[in-house]
């Protein structure tokens, strides 16, 4: 009778309580747990298991891509296939070779990926690599498996990429594996004409291989050279230390070698992160020869270099060239040595004036004595002393032992300035640094009017000031530096990208209202390092990815240079920069 109350009825439980949701579930993964467990303990469903887990061929392209050399290993020895591709061609090998290691582009190697394998666009994993991959050794690899120098559909070479796109060390790696740097592209372009477009002094010298040149190098040859577009006084030469072909040349070639330097341009007075000098480098040496050319190309003689290995409580021991001359056995007596002395004297001379200028300006041993002061400071001055030059610009601008004088301050704030007087390039940037940023706050976003146009002018010296001081060591100057490109970040890009999709577009934009906006904006992308120039196709995307990244990465540069240097607010905005961006 019970029962038949519910024939035929659908039977609906009660909903369960929490309590036996829980239970429920709980139960369900203690069963899973125990079947892999039973599963994995069994060798034959364990082997079944792997072998369903092998990687498919998308998977194993992102392991070419960022996996380490172990894990594609593993994956090729579990069944994964190095001889897949996408469909336009591209292949494991250029995969890898594109952002991956040596040791993984090697494994696809020894699995037998053809190397010269081309793409829909007649790339090979060399001219990849070239363009993309900043690890000289993978250059390395794939030519000694064989790799040829060959060209794309654009007759572009991996030499022309790597002068594009990449850095000195894979320019240098393809030319010592004898690439061909006369090449034409479709459009005339050699690696050469590339890299000089792109104003990159490193990659322009790697191309000639040029410090390795003016180490071993013939005179003719390095001369030939520098009549072919080589850089004597690259702007920065971070890879090597600071040392430039001079110093090279002074180290390791003939004084005919670096007579050659120094009668085309050279640097003489150029100096290495330690302060070395040519000078301080031919009186190791203990080159006449070298010396005599140095001194009478106005080697300074005072300059001194900081000697790590001799280091007492006071920190690191300094040293002249005469220092290093007078410890060389080989000078002692010498005529040179002679010469070296009176060149001392005589800029010491200068020197001393100078010392006594400000003695008498502060009262430091003598009575102040303001046109004490400002006789000895013009003495020094007249001898082209550019910290007495800056000092007699501001006596003449106040009006401090002599008369004010407009016109005198101007022209030795200027010499000043022109001899590298760092303090004389800071005080003439930061007017234009106040303007700029002034201008920057009141900056549209849609067009690039006269006031943005203004803005451009003003960075633009306030650019070149604070380089040539920052360049000097000076870290006020290289925290300004960094300031002026932070600023700098608050540029109305979309205002620029607007004028380089006209020129795109149209061949011409009607927001440049003459021909000198147009060089100076080219001038303002050049000193961010952006590469191309308005009017000449540079693509609007390109242009936005570039000036965001190098805004940073000069910023940052820049500050990073002033904290060495113990800058308090440079270590403040390198922490700051850490935090937000």
């Amino acid at each position: 009778m019970i029962g038949s109350r519910w024939t035929g009825v659908r039977f609906s439980p009660p909903p369960l309580s929490k309590l036996g949701v829980i239970f429920l579930k709980s139960f369900r993964f203690f069963v899973s747990s125990v079947l892999i467990l039973f599963m994995f303990s069994c060798p034959a469903l364990s082997a079944q298991f792997k072998k369903a887990r092998t990687i498919g061929p998308e998977e194993f392209m992102f392991l070419c891509e960022g996996g380490s050399a172990e894990e594609i290993s593993k994956a090729l020895k579990n069944g994964a296939s190095a001889g897949i591709s996408y469909t336009d061609g591209t292949t494991t090998l250029m995969v890898a070779a594109k952002t991956n290691t040596p040791e993984a582009v090697k494994v696809l190697l020894d699995a037998g990926v053809n190397v010269n394998a081309k793409n829909s666009d007649g790339n090979t994993a060399l001219l990849i690599a070239a363009q993309f991959n900043y690890n000289p050794e993978v250059i390395d690899i794939l030519v000694e498996a064989g790799a040829e120098d060959t060209s794309n559909k654009n007759a572009e070479t991996a030499l022309m990429l790597a002068a594009k796109y990449n850095g000195p060390e894979i320019v240098l790696a393809l030319v010592k594996a004898g690439a061909d740097e006369t090449a034409k592209s479709r459009t005339g372009e050699t690696a050469l004409s590339i890299a000089k477009a792109r104003k990159d002094d490193k990659v322009i010298n790697a191309l000639f291989d040029f410090d390795e040149l003016c180490e071993k190098g013939s005179p003719e040859e390095i001369l030939k050279a520098i009549q072919a577009g080589a850089v004597v006084n690259p702007k920065f030469e971070e890879d090597t230390f600071g040392c430039t072909p001079l110093m090279f040349a002074t180290a390791s070639n003939t004084p005919q070698a670096v007579e050659i330097l120094l009668r085309t341009g050279a640097d003489v007075n150029a100096h290495d992160y330690s302060g070395e000098t040519s000078l301080a480098i031919a009186t190791q040496l203990g080159s006449p020869e070298k010396i005599e050319f140095l001194l009478n190309f106005g080697a300074d003689t005072l300059a001194f270099q900081y000697i790590e290995e001799e280091i007492d409580e006071n920190g690191m021991k300094t040293k002249t060239a005469l220092d290093f001359a007078n410890e060389n056995e080989k000078l002692k007596g010498t005529e040179v040595l002679k010469h070296l002395k009176a060149k001392v004297q005589e800029q010491s001379n200068a020197l001393n004036q100078c010392i006594l200028g400000h003695a008498y300006y502060i009262g430091n041993g003598v009575r102040q004595n303001f046109y004490e002061a400002f006789k000895w400071y013009k003495r020094a001055a007249d001898q082209n002393n550019s910290q007495a030059q800056y000092a007699v610009a501001l006596m003449y601008r106040d009006g401090i032992g002599t008369i004010k004088d407009e016109g005198e301050y101007q022209r030795f704030w200027k010499l000043a300035a022109d001899n590298g007087n760092t303090q004389a390039l800071i005080a003439f940037g930061d007017p234009y640094l106040r303007d700029f940023e002034r201008i920057i706050d009141f900056a549209s976003i849609g067009y690039l009017n006269r006031q943005e146009f203004d803005a451009i002018k003003n960075f633009l010296p306030a650019f070149r000031y604070y380089s040539m001081a920052a360049e000097k060591g000076s870290a006020d100057a290289q925290y300004r530096l960094a300031k002026l490109f932070t600023i700098c970040g608050g540029f109305p890009v979309g205002a620029v990208t607007n004028i380089l999709h006209d020129i795109n577009s149209y061949g011409n934009s009607y927001r440049l209202e003459n021909v000198e906006d147009s060089k100076m904006l080219n001038e303002f992308f050049s000193a961010l390092s952006i590469k191309g120039t308005v009017g000449g196709g540079m693509n609007s995307e390109y242009f936005l990815e570039n000036f965001r990244l190098n805004i940073r990465s000069l910023a940052v540069k820049w500050f990073r240079e002033a904290a060495r240097q113990g800058h308090k607010e440079a270590q403040n905005a390198l922490r700051k920069m850490k935090e937000t961006w």
